[in-house]
C-alpha cells in the first residue's frame, strides 16, 4: 500500500463515520510498522477532522443534525469561554477516538476558529493514538493472540476515561 493511499484511508475513517479508524490504523501499522503509519495516521486524521470541519461550516445544521444534538452543541459553547474552550476539544479528544469524526463536524458548527480547532485536536488526540499504536505495534510484533487482551484491556480504559470526560461535562452542562 503507498503511503498516500493509506493517509486517504485515514482521512476517510474521519469524514465517513461509519469507517471504522481502529481498523484502518491496524492495517496501517501491518503496512508501515507502528512508527511510520502513527505519522502517517496523524496526518490523516489531521486531514479527514478538517474536512469534516469545512463540511460543517459549509452545510451547517442540515449535516451535523445526523451526528450530533444542536441544542447541547449550543449550549455548550455558549457557557465556556474561549480559553475554556480550547482545552475542552482538547479534553474531549483524549479518549473520545470512536467519536472524533463526530466532534469534528459539531465542532464546524461552534464560534471555534480551525486554527483552535486543529491545534486541540492534535493535541488530544495525540496520547490515545499514540499508545494504540504502541500497543497495537508491540502486539503485532509478538503475535496475534495479544490483540485480543490489548484490546479487551483498551476498551475497559476507554469506557474508564469516557466515563471521567462525561462527568467533567456534565459539571460544565447538566444538559449534556
Amino acid at each position: 500500500m503507498h503511503p498516500v493511499l493509506f493517509i486517504l484511508l485515514r482521512a476517510g475513517a474521519i469524514v465517513f463515520p461509519p469507517i471504522p479508524g481502529g481498523a484502518v490504523d491496524l492495517i496501517g501499522i501491518s503496512q508501515f510498522g507502528w512508527v511510520k503509519s502513527f505519522f502517517l495516521a496523524q496526518a490523516g486524521i489531521a486531514v479527514g477532522a478538517s474536512v469534516a470541519f469545512a463540511l460543517a461550516r459549509r452545510f451547517r445544521e442540515p449535516l451535523v443534525r445526523k451526528f450530533a444534538s444542536l441544542k447541547k452543541i449550543h449550549e455548550w459553547e455558549r457557557m465556556l469561554s474561549e480559553k475554556e474552550q480550547f482545552w475542552s476539544w482538547v479534553v474531549l479528544r483524549l479518549p473520545s477516538n470512536f467519536v472524533f469524526d463526530y466532534i469534528s463536524y459539531a465542532a464546524g458548527l461552534t464560534n471555534c476558529s480551525y486554527r483552535m480547532f486543529i491545534t486541540s485536536s492534535i493535541i488530544g488526540n495525540l496520547p490515545t493514538v499514540l499508545a494504540f499504536y504502541l500497543i497495537s505495534g508491540y502486539a503485532y510484533e509478538k503475535g496475534g493472540w495479544l490483540y485480543g487482551i490489548l484490546a479487551a484491556v483498551g476498551v475497559l480504559i476507554f469506557i474508564y476515561m469516557s466515563f471521567k470526560i462525561y462527568r467533567r461535562l456534565k459539571k460544565i452542562s447538566p444538559q449534556v
